[in-house]
């Protein structure tokens, strides 16, 4: 069973991308201009499967964490105090100290997949979505918008729809941003009732969803690759960033993190400024606050990991 987190972050490492970006070499300790705070969580191919990896937003210190294990791991995040760490497995959402170690499924099914797990800004709940994986009938398969305390109490629908994923809590936690098969950007309130449309995209399918207290609405689109941005009202979304995929906002708002041809970019919250950094091979990336922690003793990980997949 593969989960259906994979399925966007793997068109990272194929994109195309647009003009070359200055770069810098985790491997080296060069610097790049300040980036603010915070840690980067990301999935990277690693020999003949995936892993978590961190690092600082100026490129610095990347590493592995010791996630390993036939559920693990897409989709990283950060809780909003730095002390844990949300993934999504094949099947499951497992809850780690943020240096990976007490790894643990708070929710998990044989027959479904689990797409996005997202904290809410408080870091009391948990949005993810949940898809039927053996389904047989036409057209695509049944989903779930469902939210769970960090302890895996108190799970509840807010909504459904086909193939749920990259989910975003609006500032102020009182509702929930998704993407589905049905394209556009849409949003239900935390407490369930109506799905209504918050950005139409036509047939441009959106791709990862980005949301910060002040900000607007981060997300990629494809033909051409690019991140937009879009505050509710807008007659239509800003380009921000050509050839580039699946955003995150950094804590402040003042900058984001995004793919392109498998790098991880850090542009300004306007798009100028990019800056490539880190490994090759990235999947997926969120800018979290400073991950706080008890003394993990992270492995190296190297700055040219091989990106290619079979």
């Amino acid at each position: 069973m593969v989960a259906w987190a994979v399925c966007l972050p793997v068109l990272a490492v194929g994109c195309a991308g647009g003009a070359t970006r200055p770069s810098t070499s985790a491997a080296s300790g060069s610097r790049t201009t300040a980036a603010g705070p915070g840690t980067l969580v990301y999935v990277v191919a690693h020999g003949n499967r995936t892993a978590v990896g961190e690092m600082a937003p100026d490129g610095t210190g990347a590493h592995l964490l010791p996630m390993a294990g036939p559920l693990c791991c897409y989709a990283p995040q950060l809780s909003p105090d730095g002390t844990q760490l949300v993934t999504a497995g094949e099947g499951a959402v497992l809850v780690s100290a943020s240096d990976g170690t007490g790894q643990k499924a708070i929710w998990a099914s044989p027959v479904a997949s689990v797409t996005s797990p997202h904290w809410s800004p408080d870091g009391k709940l948990i949005a993810f979505g949940v898809t039927t994986s053996n389904w047989n009938s036409p057209g695509p398969p049944p989903s779930q918008l469902m939210v769970v305390s960090p302890d895996g109490s108190g799970l509840r629908q807010v909504a459904t729809g086909s193939n749920i994923r990259d989910i975003a809590w609006a500032p102020g936690g009182l509702r929930i941003a998704f993407l589905q098969n049905q394209g556009d950007v849409w949003v239900v309130p935390l407490t369930g009732g109506a799905v209504t449309t918050l950005y139409g995209s036509g047939t441009n399918l959106p791709n990862g969803l980005s949301w910060a207290p002040g900000s607007a609405l981060l997300f990629g689109q494809g033909s051409p690759y690019g991140v937009y941005s879009y505050r509710p009202g807008q007659a239509s979304a800003t380009s921000l960033l050509p050839g580039a995929i699946l955003p995150s906002w950094a804590p402040n708002a003042r900058h984001f993190a995004a793919l392109e041809s498998g790098r991880i970019v850090i542009a300004s919250a306007d798009g100028t400024n990019p800056t490539t950094i880190g490994p090759s091979g990235v999947q997926s990336v969120s800018w979290g606050e400073t991950a706080q922690r008890s003394g993990l003793s992270p492995g190296p990980l190297s700055s040219t990991v091989n990106r290619n997949r079979s």
